[in-house]
């Protein structure tokens, strides 16, 4: 009987340390890179709603072959039609680090190449540009560390200051995309969630 009563607490400590160590990290690139830690919730927020092993993959083609993948192996996710467009976005959500790890090689076998990964959704087209191997983009620290990095870089390029992050932040949703932007697309989802 007392093991049932206290498994509840211990689920409930392990998620409150879980969710504290994504607070620190979140702290020291915030500090590191000089980025308003509000803004980095957010983007983490709108992205993956704090699901390190969130995957969202945007695409035209193979969508009958990714969403066989999905069910064959159990992979909890939603298929969204883009707005006018004919592509369609997949989100795989609250699965294994293993299911996540083993969708991301299915992806690189197949050559489907626009996906995002992990708690801040890094674009796959910036593994290249920044040199990241995919699977270790499991681990908050890294995902964090990178997401903030690559913003960071958004931000200087962009030659913003910290008190109009708007292209920055649009910057970082277009994988790095630094051209003026007519529309803000990403920037409605992130002013909904930002507190």
């Amino acid at each position: 009987m007392i093991i049932k009563s206290i498994l509840p607490l211990v689920v409930l400590i392990s998620l409150n340390l879980s969710a504290n160590q994504i607070e620190d990290t979140i702290n020291k690139y915030s500090y590191h890179y000089n980025i308003d830690k509000k803004i980095i919730n957010t983007i983490i927020s709108t992205e993956s709603n704090f699901d390190r092993y969130a995957i969202g993959i945007s695409t035209s083609i193979h969508q009958d072959k990714i969403e066989k993948y999905l069910k064959q192996n159990n992979l909890n996710y939603k298929k969204m039609k883009l707005k006018n467009s004919n592509k369609y976005f997949f989100s795989t959500l609250k699965n294994s680090e293993d299911k996540a790890v083993n969708l991301l090689k299915f992806l690189q076998k197949n050559n489907i190449k626009n996906y995002g990964l992990g708690l801040m959704q890094i674009s796959s087209y910036n593994l290249k540009t920044f040199a990241q191997k995919y699977n270790t983009l499991t681990k908050p620290d890294t995902n964090i560390k990178k997401g903030v990095s690559i913003l960071r870089w958004c931000f200087d390029k962009q030659k913003i200051t910290i008190n109009k992050p708007y292209n920055a932040i649009e910057c970082y949703y277009k994988g790095g995309n630094i051209y003026n932007y007519k529309n803000y697309e990403y920037l409605t989802k992130f002013a909904q969630n930002f507190k």
